[in-house]
C-alpha cells in the first residue's frame, strides 16, 4: 500500500519517485509471470500480468512503460552467461537475461 501511495517517509515529494514493472536490466515481466522456466514464450499468466499493470498505472508518480512490456515481450531466448564478441571497432558484451 506504500508503494501505491508512494508515502515511504524518506520520500519527500510523492511525485518525485520513478514507478516502473521491467525496464531494459534484468528479467523482462512476461519472465516473471511465466508458467514455465522463467520463459515468457511458453506461458504466461495474462491475470497476473494485468494486476501488475493495473497497479503501476493507479500509482502516485511519474511512471516508466518499457517497449514491448504491453505485448508481453521476453527474454527466453537470452542466454543466462554472458557472451563477448569481438569486432573491428571492439568487444560487444551481451550480458544474457540479466542485461539485454
Amino acid at each position: 500500500m506504500m508503494g501505491l501511495m508512494n508515502s515511504f517517509s524518506e520520500e519527500i515529494d510523492p511525485n518525485r519517485g520513478i514507478n516502473y514493472l521491467d525496464i531494459h536490466d534484468n528479467w523482462a515481466l512476461a519472465d516473471r509471470f511465466s508458467d514455465a522456466d522463467w520463459d515468457g514464450r511458453k506461458h504466461v499468466d495474462q491475470a497476473g500480468v494485468r494486476i501488475a499493470a493495473t497497479l503501476l498505472l493507479t500509482s502516485l508518480g511519474p511512471l516508466v512503460i518499457h517497449g514491448g512490456t504491453e505485448m508481453l515481450r521476453s527474454k527466453g531466448a537470452a542466454p543466462l552467461m554472458e557472451i563477448v564478441k569481438t569486432t573491428s571497432s571492439g568487444d560487444l558484451a551481451y550480458h544474457g537475461k540479466r542485461d539485454t
